[in-house]
């Protein structure tokens, strides 16, 4: 057996620690591309999102030829009555749209009749709409129970966007 016969096949320790090295790198390199691209693809399901809620508000528009009020009154001659526990508010905005945003079950579930806050109503508003979240809105990372009956901060504090209580 000669000199090169013996000698063992395989890495050296040397050859291991730089191609360990080597995937470090490209590992360090390929991840920031991979977050950006799962930020990037976010962003394009929140925009898909806006555009199927401007679609639901345009086709409600078509058809009631208005936007639709941030809530309805059921009984306006009674504003000044209204209680806590008898607040007279009947449907709000994303209620009247859902039919428009492929959600007439969701809707359907709603006695409208009744205020948003009764207790009939209380399954329907648990149910979370996708199209009304955006996935890099950190807003809704802690899910609010609204089946529990009252709201964590008291009953006039809700989560979200005000930006549709103007009308």
């Amino acid at each position: 057996m000669n000199a090169i016969e013996s000698r063992r096949r395989g890495f050296t320790l040397v050859e291991l620690l730089v191609v360990i090295a080597i995937i470090g790198i490209l590992v360090a390199l390929l991840l920031p591309a991979v977050q950006s691209a799962r930020e990037a693809a976010r962003k394009v399901q929140c925009q898909n999102n806006v555009k199927q809620l401007c679609l639901a508000l345009h086709t409600y528009h078509d058809q009631a030829k208005a936007f639709p009020p941030s809530s309805v009154w059921a009984n306006p001659a009674k504003m000044a009555n209204r209680t806590k526990n008898n607040p007279d508010i009947g449907p709000n905005w994303v209620i009247l749209i859902l039919p428009f945003a492929e959600q007439q079950a969701v809707q359907d579930n709603f006695d409208l009749t009744q205020f948003t806050t009764a207790a009939i109503n209380q399954n329907a508003r648990g149910v979370e709409l996708a199209f009304m979240l955006c996935p890099t809105d950190n807003a809704n990372a802690q899910k609010m129970n609204a089946s529990a009956g009252s709201l964590p901060y008291g009953d006039g504090w809700a989560r979200g966007n005000y930006g549709a209580n103007g009308s």
